[in-house]
């Protein structure tokens, strides 16, 4: 209020009263942040520090400093807060069509048609023109550069830097509209359910580490996590939504296409015997699920279970598997406090103990089971080729048919013939040791979180923030529940944002002191962009939502042997241990005999490049390790049997000095027990001889 020039600011019992229920907390680190706004907030910040160094080194105005940096955050903030809101499968304004950004100009199966687009955003196109302006300038600036070859340097290694962060804005961009299309498809299939169908939701949870109550510093390192698997499943039931899950406790840690497989089988079963006949699986991008093994098996784990699987869509990556993720959070929550009453959790059948002691989690079936692994059949390379680059596959009568995004063309179908399969050898299957079911838990919420009581009971007035994702509804829900239901159920609700647009039109009369009749005409204008006409600048290209990989330097042999210098350096001195985001800086100040520099701008390698490497040389270095271990065992066995043959012969090359010591120093101590034991026998026989006599 005081920003905005208001005098009459809230009486202090009232902004205290407000802070008792809504008050400020510090600000924390967050952890498994979606890698492409990351990359994506790093680019904005990156771009801002460019600017500023333009600014120290009097190569833009202040003012020019001022309108970038401005304008960086603007777009950064759009991107993160208006920009999906705006997203619709058809739009007139052509930046926010999903059909228009999802269509591939090169494949018309992959394309449907778009209504006439008339306009553009005015915040995209300020964002583009921004980007392209710094990519602009800063490649004049090189070009223009007649200064010190240094100089020269830094402005070409800063014009890949900008390149780097402007792609990783512009693929934040794209992943939106993806994870737009993917939430919006998903919410189309929970509203088909019936008692007869079932979404089923396939995560792998993080491993489970061992965990005693009491636990030593030795048992602290070292330990092998225990894999478990939550199959989340989504029904309707008596005209209700309802809610399965399931908890696979796999004995063995290889998580694989052929653990999925069983997993799904076993479930497909148990659904069978609740009447559901038809399922849609999803899933994210691991490999174990989106694989060849896993979508040419669906017709045949189909007709193994009874159930039918319509469909496997995959989420857009960091996007789309919650349901699993929720129960993955109670499990973790029951193991904590099944320790904390002097339990151990260590193996597998511990692990079940604790998430079966009473009370149990609510509508869960949790087991310990095995693989049964069985002979894998070779798929050609040639089948189904770009899986990658397909995310919803169908299986029909006669083949696959695969989309790059859902319901966008009418798909390619890959039909079953000697490379594609309709069937695989064999389906694996579970061997289940334990297993227990749970119905509906009372009481559940005071053992789910710690801090449940401490919440305020929900009231009308509550902040609410589950969002129904189909376009054209402005519902939203406080709770979970609230929001399956709706969307399972309702008809989405109509729109009615007049109210918003006249509170938001309204603070921007009081803070800019105009009429309000002058602020709704602007922002009429502004939001029906009537006046904004397409130009070839501002229309972005067909197809511009799809993933594109990144553009990184070529690896080239010179920088691979520097990286692997530095690679040995730390395995010789653990003390001189190099880091990737160390060499990288390294590289660029690296200097050769001349003191000139030792790679070029683009020969300069990122980090994540430089991490593969080592990754590289590391596993190099374990098979030369283990391959000259079992060199030299041979040897050894080999110089034992020559010593046990002729005994005087401790010739060996392949052994040091020490071991032949060794060998020689055992030979005389085995050549003197020899000759001790034939002195006793030789006492012994006498003193015989002279009893005898």
């Amino acid at each position: 209020m005081e920003e905005e020039g208001r005098t009459k600011v809230l009486p202090k019992s009232t902004m205290l009263a407000i802070l008792n229920h809504c008050h400020a907390k510090k600000s924390k680190e967050l952890t498994c942040v979606d890698y492409y706004l990351a990359a994506a907030l790093d680019g904005f910040n990156e771009l801002i520090r460019i600017v500023d160094h333009w600014l120290t080194t009097e190569e833009i105005t202040v003012e020019e400093s001022k309108n970038l940096k401005n304008g960086l955050k603007a777009g950064q903030e759009y991107l993160q807060t208006n920009f999906g809101m705006q997203l619709k499968t058809h739009n007139e304004v052509i930046s926010h069509c999903i059909h228009h950004a999802l269509n591939d100009p090169e494949n018309d199966e992959f394309t449907t048609e778009c209504d006439e687009h008339l306009s553009f955003c005015p915040k995209c196109e300020a964002l583009t023109k921004l980007l392209n302006d710094m990519k602009h300038r800063i490649e004049k600036m090189v070009s223009n550069c007649d200064e010190s070859i240094e100089e020269k340097y830094d402005m070409e290694f800063q014009e890949i830097e900008v390149h780097y962060a402007v792609f990783n804005i512009l693929e934040l961009k794209s992943h939106i509209v993806r994870s737009k299309i993917s939430e919006m498809e998903r919410a189309i299939d929970l509203s088909e359910l019936d008692e007869t169908k079932a979404y089923i939701t396939l995560d792998y949870a993080h491993k489970l580490l061992p965990t005693k109550y009491r636990e030593t510093q030795k048992d602290f390192f070292g330990k092998e996590g225990m894999s478990n698997h939550i199959t989340h499943v989504q029904t309707v039931e008596d005209g209700e939504s309802a809610e399965l899950s399931f908890v696979h406790i796999i004995k063995e840690n290889k998580q694989d296409s052929t653990a999925v497989i069983a997993i799904i089988v076993d479930v497909l079963k148990i659904l069978k015997e609740k009447g559901i006949t038809s399922v849609i699986l999803r899933s994210d991008n691991a490999g174990c699920y989106h694989s060849k093994e896993v979508i040419l098996s669906l017709a045949q784990i189909s007709e193994q279970s009874g159930v039918k699987i319509a469909k496997f869509s995959f989420s857009e990556p960091q996007n789309g598997k919650g349901n699993s993720d929720r129960i993955s959070a109670l499990v973790k929550n029951k193991v904590r406090r099944y320790v904390r009453t002097g339990k151990n959790v260590c193996d597998e059948y511990e692990f079940f103990d604790a998430l079966t002691e009473t009370p149990g989690i609510s509508y869960t079936t949790i087991s310990v089971a095995t693989v049964t692994r069985v002979e894998k059949q070779t798929i050609p390379t040639t089948a189904l080729r770009g899986i990658a680059s397909y995310y919803l596959f169908i299986p029909k009568e006669n083949g696959i048919m695969v989309h790059r995004a859902a319901n966008i063309g009418n798909g390619k179908l890959f039909k079953y013939n000697k490379s594609i399969n309709k069937k695989l050898l064999q389906i694996p299957s579970l061997q289940k040791e334990k297993e227990k079911s749970f119905g509906k838990i009372n009481n559940e919420d005071k053992w789910r979180s710690g801090k449940t009581r401490n919440k305020a009971k929900p009231t009308e007035e509550e902040c609410q923030i589950f969002d129904c994702p189909n376009e054209g509804c402005d519902e939203t829900f406080s709770s979970y529940g609230d929001y399956m239901r709706h969307i399972v159920f309702s008809g989405h609700g109509k729109v009615n944002r007049m109210r918003d647009f006249a509170a938001i039109v309204y603070q921007e009369s009081v803070k800019q002191q105009k009429p309000v009749t002058y602020n709704i005409v602007q922002a009429l204008n502004s939001e029906r962009n009537v006046e904004n006409t397409l130009t070839d600048e501002t229309t972005p290209e067909k197809g511009w939502a799809h993933r594109k990989s990144k553009k990184l330097p070529d690896i080239t042999k010179k920088a691979t042997e520097y990286v692997r210098t530095k690679f040995n350096e730390g395995a010789v001195d653990k003390a001189k241990k190099w880091k990737p985001k160390a060499v990288a800086a390294a590289m660029k100040v690296a200097k050769d005999g001349d003191k000139k520099p030792l790679f070029k701008p683009n020969e300069i390698l990122f980090a994540e490049q430089i991490q593969q490497l080592f990754s590289k040389f590391a596993a190099l270095q374990k098979k030369s390790t283990n391959i000259s271990k079992a060199n030299k065992r041979k040897a050894c066995e080999e110089l034992e049997s020559t010593l046990e043959k002729e005994e005087d012969d401790l010739e060996c090359e392949k052994m040091d000095q020490i071991t032949r010591d060794n060998r020689q120093i055992n030979v005389i101590t085995r050549a003197r027990r020899q000759e001790m034991a034939n002195q006793i026998d030789a006492a012994s026989q006498s003193v015989y001889e002279m009893r005898n006599e």
